[in-house]
């Protein structure tokens, strides 16, 4: 290894985690056993009987919390290292069964402690309880899918199912605020190292003891929605996925630690190249993905000025994390184009380039894409027992994505003036030929990766899908053969007249392009584009109304053939028929709004698509009524407007200059 560990921890954030040495001892006890003789949960009237005690010595806030959590680390480390497996099991089959991770993630956890894995222990120990108190507390809110850890415990529900001892040690342990030991937060977003001597091994067993100490959820809220590491797989497609390496098994292969996985970090991820070997995909995503995100800070730190104290963990504030860009405000998204503290570009999209900017975006980040750091540490993956996989077993795409990022991240493009480092260093020629061919091809590929989540790419697919659809609505209007309303075909003539002078409007303006026509660079550093949700609900909308003016005059002309429709059925079909031809044109109109504006629309812009939105949202409602003459009004109304028209003349107007300075 290169170079001393270098903690990431602030020494506040470090000695708040250490267990003070009395409280670990086997057999010492200040406010006597705290878990119940019998079956080894934690005895809550005890903790609060012993809380209350130390309350009315008026001990500094948050002191007597941490006192009690360290006398429990303790007492649950002493009673998991004399417990037998098949014992543990036997013990803790009844109170594992209606949680949302079974036994066989306890059994999980027991196994990391007995083999000294501790890190890996934590991580999932952290995962499962997190996991749980979600279930406890879902039933009793509206959005229970929105929810972070913080407002789980400040919720009303999760105090009248646990009581006020029990919320009030979680909120201790998990809190990042003044009294608060935040560790959850320091664990998973890859801050904290055994090198770090913060007792990692007492605070999992803890983890796993309070796990199994909270009752079971209620019924209705025991189906928490798990996912398989596999259901990824889909959401990767594309030629480039067939150049994914195949993971090697590299038991023997080892790598020196590098700038960016310093010494701690690299036999972390080397543990769990040594997992995923073994068809443990599940301790490798435990592993790699701390190990990933504090890579990327570290690079992030070396490359932007000034952000060298993003690098650690300090007390009572935000972290600088890969993802959470709904909180960007308040802390660095390590992945955001901008900088917080002065609003100047990230320089790491330059170092690292398109492709594994792309990769981490896709990843972690982009709305779409599989989110699987969110995924895995807040315990939404299924936990199978650690030797269940098959020995023919697939490796999940995603944790083959993930490996291959961790080895492009071994090896980055230097910073300016930097000496490039010696990765070499294994246990036999024929292995590390083996590894470095993997490297290499990891590296290619993902500097090679172009992004499949970013909303304009998504934008460009839907797109393209509605084109197509609309396409249809007209060669199926080519075929119609039933006599159209007269009156509403006047009406509809008329609506045609209007849609052409409006398309006039937009044939010069520039329409999508495809995402190989951006530059790569440009597109991966506005990762959130202005409107793009709202462009794709106009484009879900239109497919959509594509959709139900075919099934409704496919349904109503059957009746008619049949003779079985009813004079209303027939009067609608002639109003159909009425209506369809100039449905497409209309839609055409909507598509190419759409595709002007996908660049990134201005609020002015977006309060247009949000009314156009609206319109399309009317005009397929009354699609659906029973009298179609009042489908039109609606969608023309709206584009016959001084407002709309005035947009469509200042999307001509914008074009005009930059046409006449090209030419």
């Amino acid at each position: 290894d290169k170079g001393p560990y270098v903690s990431a921890l602030t020494p506040f954030v470090a000695e708040r985690l250490r267990i003070p040495r009395p409280s670990v001892q086997a057999g010492v006890m200040p406010d006597g056993p705290l878990l119940d003789g019998t079956t080894g949960l934690i005895d809550w009237s005890r903790v609060q009987s012993a809380l209350d005690r130390k309350v009315q010595e008026q001990e500094q806030d948050g002191v007597q919390e941490r006192e009690l959590l360290f006398q429990l680390a303790g007492q649950s480390w002493d009673m998991l290292i004399k417990i037998e497996p098949a014992e543990f099991e036997a013990r803790y089959a009844g109170e594992c069964r209606a949680k949302a991770h079974g036994l066989q993630a306890a059994m999980r956890i027991l196994n990391h402690a007995r083999n000294q894995q501790h890190m890996l222990g934590l991580t999932l120990g952290l995962t499962v309880l997190e996991r749980e108190l979600y279930c406890l507390v879902a039933g009793g809110v509206r959005n229970p899918a929105s929810m972070i850890l913080r407002e789980i415990l400040a919720s009303d529900r999760l105090h009248e199912t646990l009581g006020h001892t029990a919320v009030r040690l979680l909120s201790t342990l998990f809190s990042p605020g003044s009294a608060g030991m935040n560790l959850r937060n320091v664990v998973w977003h890859g801050f904290v190292c055994k090198e770090d001597d913060c007792h990692l091994d007492k605070w999992s067993a803890l983890v796993l003891v309070v796990w199994l100490s909270l009752p079971a959820p209620e019924e209705a809220t025991t189906s928490p929605g798990l996912c398989e590491l596999s259901d990824f797989d889909h959401m990767f497609v594309g030629s480039h996925m067939d150049a994914l390496p195949e993971f090697p098994n590299l038991k023997v292969m080892s790598w020196t630690s590098t700038l960016v996985i310093p010494p701690g970090r690299m036999e972390l991820l080397q543990m769990g190249l040594t997992a995923l070997g073994n068809k443990d995909h599940l301790s490798f995503m435990l592993l790699a993905l701390p190990v990933v995100e504090h890579s990327v800070r570290l690079l992030f730190c070396d490359t932007n000025h000034d952000t060298n104290i993003l690098a650690l963990a300090h007390h009572d504030e935000y972290f600088s994390t890969l993802d959470g860009w709904g909180q960007r405000t308040k802390h660095q998204v390590l992945l955001d184009s901008r900088l917080n503290h002065n609003g100047e570009a990230n320089l790491l999209y330059d170092r690292l380039g398109p492709g594994v900017m792309s990769l981490l975006l896709d990843l972690f980040m982009l709305p779409g894409g599989p989110g699987v750091r969110g995924k895995v540490s807040h315990g939404m993956v299924v936990i199978h027992g650690h030797d269940s996989a098959p020995s023919d077993a697939q490796v999940p795409v995603v944790a083959r994505v993930v490996a291959a990022l961790a080895m492009a991240l071994m090896a980055p493009p230097l910073a300016s003036g930097a000496e490039a480092e010696d990765l070499t260093a294994c246990e036999g020629e024929e292995k590390a030929c083996e590894g470095e061919e993997y490297l290499n091809a990891c590296r290619d590929w993902v500097h090679k990766y172009e992004t499949q989540f970013h909303p304009r790419v998504r934008l460009e697919t839907a797109h393209q899908e509605t084109k197509n659809t609309i396409e249809n609505l007209k060669n199926f209007v080519l075929t119609l053969d039933y006599d159209p309303d007269p009156k509403l075909a006047q009406l509809c003539t008329d609506t045609l007249e209007t849609s052409t002078q409006l398309k006039l409007a937009l044939q010069h303006v520039p329409g999508l392009r495809s995402p190989s026509s951006h530059s790569i660079s440009t597109l991966i550093k506005s990762s959130r584009p202005m409107g793009s949700d709202c462009l794709q609900a106009i484009l879900q909308e239109l497919r959509a109304i594509c959709a139900a003016l075919l099934k409704k005059y496919t349904q109503l002309l059957e009746l008619v053939k049949n003779k079985t429709a009813r004079t209303q059925q027939r009067r609608a079909l002639s109003q159909l028929s009425a209506l369809l031809p100039c449905c497409p044109p209309i839609l055409e109109i909507c598509i190419d709004c759409v595709g002007a504006l996908c660049q990134a629309a201005d609020p002015a812009q977006i309060k247009f698509l949000n009314r156009l939105l609206a319109s399309l949202g009317a005009f397929n409602r009354a699609c659906s009524d029973k009298s179609l003459a009042h489908a039109i009004p609606p969608i023309m109304n709206f584009f016959d407007t001084k407002a709309v028209k005035a947009f469509f003349n200042s999307l001509k107007t914008k074009v005009a200059p930059t046409r006449e300075h090209s030419m």
